[in-house]
């Protein structure tokens, strides 16, 4: 393939409490480094434009091949990926266009509030710095095909094995539909946040304050989920001495 907790009880009375409050496609050192070469290197240049050709070729058997569910628990870190067509299968039933953008927006403020009121992590991958706010580079190198137009498809990943090359679309596994904590959180960001824009909710995640705020003023690459739990956590706080 390519690439002690609080009781449910207690997440539970938490979360009914909870506040109701792209870049361009440019040599990504993540990209690089997962090819053993260093970003400013020519080698690595090529190698990564083959590989890359490679794929997207690969990518157009899609319509040929069988597109694959691969389940994930909502017990440990989720794929983004999974993340995302959570969301999408909801925008899909309440009629709701997603852009690209407003996927990544959402997939970044459920985990900051995952982190915050769940004191755990709801996606693996690292969250990057980029010029319009948070990025998780993976998620939005899948749709970005789609620029500021609706997301048409689930997110995929790319399965080559040694007979086929499949697409596997990642998608939770609930324990227990009613009283699973990430899944009431995630049902939650959606009701909240469902009708803003892709443009109002980047603004929400870069501005004054924010953990991007922070790292991009100090020239970081990576957002740290130490810094993005906390800034939640104080909107938790904020939120608890305003009512």
């Amino acid at each position: 393939m390519l690439k002690g907790v609080p009781s449910n009880g207690d997440h539970m009375r938490e979360c009914r409490s909870w506040p109701v409050a792209a870049d361009s496609d440019v040599w990504d050192p993540y990209t690089l480094q997962a090819l053993g070469t260093s970003h400013g290197s020519v080698v690595g240049h090529i190698c990564y434009a083959l590989r890359r050709s490679v794929v997207l070729g690969l990518f157009k058997l899609r319509s040929r091949r069988q597109e694959r569910v691969a389940r994930f628990s909502s017990s440990m870190p989720l794929p983004a990926k999974a993340v995302a067509n959570y969301f999408l299968d909801r925008a899909k039933r309440d009629r709701i266009p997603m852009t690209q953008m407003k996927i990544q927006k959402l997939v970044y403020i459920a985990h900051g509030w995952h982190l915050a009121m769940l004191d755990r992590p709801l996606i693996r991958e690292k969250i990057e710095v980029w010029r319009w706010g948070p990025v998780i580079p993976d998620l939005y190198h899948d749709l970005k095909e789609f620029g500021n137009q609706p997301v048409t498809r689930k997110s995929v990943e790319i399965v080559i094995d040694r007979t086929a090359v499949n697409l596997r679309a990642p998608k939770i596994s609930f324990a227990d539909r009613d009283t699973d904590t990430t899944k009431i959180l995630l049902d939650r960001v959606w009701k909240v946040y469902r009708g803003y824009t892709a443009a109002q909710l980047s603004a929400m995640t870069h501005r004054k304050g924010t953990p991007w705020q922070d790292m991009a003023r100090n020239l970081k690459i990576y957002i740290p989920n130490k810094l993005i739990q906390k800034y939640y956590k104080s909107r938790i706080n904020k939120n608890a001495r305003s009512t």
